[in-house]
């Protein structure tokens, strides 16, 4: 009987087989390593293009702030111009103011009242008189309060006086001068209300796109190949 010896063959297939998982493990580890890289490139291609965003914002935060301390400048100037352009107006009502507090005064008074003593001082009316009753003090109130002048009219204090063997009244009375807006002052303030009214609206429409527009898109990390 002939005997084979089949221990060589089964070494060379165990050798053969080591060798496969061999092969098969450094393909393994050959693919990680890959898909580790894979992963490292899109995280900081990722990481880029965060940056790239951030940067854009931060520009436009720094565009937006400076439109804004442009808009307060103008807001500023345009209330300095409107404090001169008042100044100016209270100038001109100052030339003409006394001719016209005497007319409303004398048209106001009573036949039966007289003044005594009229004083203006930074557009606080002090005056006093003597007029024949209470009637006629009420009376003269009632008119001064009635003028387009005067604001703020108050009876100080009366008091009863004998003169030439009749009783009459004295009688002390404030007001605040408050002279009449004329037709071109009342007529800028209407253009003035519009127009702040119409940029108020223009600015809330823009405020409005600005939020609803989407962002602008940030540039492409590493460029076009």
């Amino acid at each position: 009987m002939i005997k084979i010896n089949l221990l060589p063959v089964r070494i060379s297939k165990k050798v053969e087989a080591l060798k496969q998982e061999l092969i098969y493990a450094a393909l393994a580890v050959a693919a990680v390593l890959v898909l580790c890289l894979v992963v490292g490139i899109y995280q900081a291609a990722t990481v880029s293009d965060a940056k790239a965003r951030l940067a854009a914002l931060e520009k436009e935060i720094t565009a937006l702030k400076a439109d804004a301390d442009r808009v307060d400048e103008i807001a500023k100037i345009r209330e300095d111009l409107s404090a001169k352009l008042a100044v100016i107006g209270d100038l001109k009502k100052s030339q003409s103011g006394p001719v016209h507090l005497l007319d409303e005064l004398a048209e106001s008074a009573p036949e039966a009242v007289s003044l005594t003593q009229l004083s203006e001082v930074r557009g606080k009316l002090e005056l006093k008189g003597i007029a024949q009753s209470n009637e006629v003090v009420s009376q003269f109130l009632t008119n001064m309060e009635r003028s387009d002048w005067l604001d703020q009219v108050y009876l100080v204090g009366i008091d009863s006086v004998d003169k030439d063997g009749k009783k009459y009244k004295t009688f002390e009375i404030t007001a605040q001068v408050s002279p009449p807006k004329t037709p071109e002052e009342i007529l800028a303030e209407e253009k003035k209300a519009k127009a702040e009214a119409a940029k108020a609206e223009k600015a809330e429409k823009d405020a409005k796109a600005k939020a609803k527009a989407p962002a602008a898109p940030a540039p492409a990390a590493g460029g076009e190949g």
